[in-house]
């Protein structure tokens, strides 16, 4: 995969894998919440996420979302703080990959076009991650108590690059979760690897799964 793509390549790598696999179908018409979510508190809240005082050290922990499986090899996940009382994304500092296995002949196609390899394979050091569904609890239940660590500039650069790239309001679709007597359960996740500065891989789905 060359270092030397150009920036429309990327995002349109970026838009095929969220296309592909779930993430932008979904991806709020939330940006049509508008004037009444940006004066809502737990939207500004998400909006302006921090880290929280929670973390964990992982190992060889994995977590599968739909086409998509992040292996956690080695790190530390820096849980963001609650909005509305919920825990909604985390950041992990480490050693890890993405691999990806379309379902159909027609998206691996498409993937292999865009990548120029048969198999997606992305090692990555640094991997923000928004989630309304049960990847808190996997994570917490993987790992063992940590004492942070965790950078805290990335988790804006990951809103920008969402909010702007992909052009997808995130955190709209994350209220519309949070507010939600019964939420789907979304999952995002935006990372550097080491030959593509930034991808996102966005799922929506109530099936999640973990193991270690």
């Amino acid at each position: 995969m060359s270092c030397n793509r150009t920036s429309d390549n990327v995002v349109a790598s970026v838009v095929l894998i969220a296309v592909l696999f779930g993430g932008i179908a979904r991806r709020a018409n939330a940006q049509g919440a508008g004037a009444g979510a940006n004066s809502d508190a737990a939207y500004q809240a998400l909006r302006n996420i921090t880290l929280g005082s929670e973390s964990v050290t992982v190992a060889d922990v994995k977590l599968k979302r739909d086409a998509g499986t992040f292996a956690l090899h080695s790190g530390v996940v820096c849980f963001l703080a609650p909005a509305n009382g919920k825990v909604t994304g985390a950041v992990f500092i480490g050693d890890g990959n993405f691999t990806l296995a379309p379902p159909t002949e027609s998206e691996r196609k498409s993937l292999k076009y865009l990548s120029k390899e048969d198999d997606f394979n992305e090692k990555f050091d640094k991997m923000v991650m928004r989630f309304t569904d049960t990847t808190y609890e996997d994570i917490k239940k993987a790992g063992t108590a940590g004492n942070g660590g965790c950078e805290t500039g990335i988790v804006k650069d990951s809103q920008n690059t969402t909010r702007h790239r992909v052009r997808t309001n995130l955190e709209a679709r994350l209220l519309e979760e949070v507010l939600s007597p019964t939420p789907r359960g979304i999952s995002s996740r935006s990372f550097t690897g080491n030959t593509i500065t930034t991808r996102n891989f966005l799922k929506s789905s109530r099936t999640t799964t973990a193991t270690r």
